[in-house]
């Protein structure tokens, strides 16, 4: 990561850790963007034969998102919060509650790696996205352990093919590509970040420049 985000959380992490208005809202608003891309992205979806690489994709496009949510980062927490409430948002949109425990779990393991890396280490932030990019993954879980009532769910707002076509395509061996794509995707995706985040903190640093001037 570039130098001036390492120098902002050198002076960040200086700071008081409390909790404080502006991290909350950072956190809701970070959680909020990431289901929201999620979302779109794991549209391509309604393709069933598209179904099983949605985590994949969703874990490169939402790498960037990551990264700049991460130069927010002042304090331990913040990633499972955003984690928790991703998962929220997943089992109040019908994903169960397999999915909100799981995603406080990947959270705060994605929490824990970063941590290690005081936040600013892109070895430790490539390893804590590629398990936090498993979070979306964790919406195909009512596939397997509710797989009746999902695909009567998805017959009735969707239609009887696409139920069959994705049933068809969506069994046994399938989840482990479904979870190993979301981790790769994440890896991906964290590259992606650091590039992107890089960029902006160096328009921050030209910015800053001329004002100086």
């Amino acid at each position: 990561m570039p130098n001036t985000m390492k120098d902002d959380k050198l002076e960040n992490t200086a700071k008081n850790k409390k909790l404080s208005a502006r991290d909350a809202i950072q956190i809701g608003l970070y959680a909020a963007l990431l289901f929201f891309i999620s979302g779109l992205v794991g549209s391509i979806g309604f393709i069933p034969v598209l179904y099983p690489v949605a985590p994949f994709v969703i874990g490169v496009v939402c790498g960037p998102v990551f990264f700049l949510f991460l130069s927010k980062v002042r304090f331990f927490g913040m990633i499972t919060a955003v984690g928790t409430l991703q998962g929220a948002f997943l089992a109040i949109t019908g994903h169960g509650l397999y999915s909100l425990l799981a995603s406080i779990v990947l959270g705060l393991i994605a929490d824990i790696i970063c941590r290690m890396g005081n936040y600013r280490s892109f070895k430790h932030a490539l390893l804590g996205y590629a398990f936090y990019a498993l979070i979306m993954a964790t919406s195909y879980f009512p596939m397997i352990f509710s797989a009746e009532t999902f695909y009567a769910n998805v017959e009735n707002s969707m239609s009887a093919e696409y139920a069959h076509q994705l049933r068809d395509i969506m069994h046994g061996s399938m989840f482990i590509v479904v979870f190993v794509g979301a981790f790769v995707g994440g890896i991906i995706g964290a590259f992606l970040g650091r590039a992107v985040a890089r960029r902006h903190f160096q328009r921050s640093q030209r910015r800053r420049s001329r004002a100086v001037k």
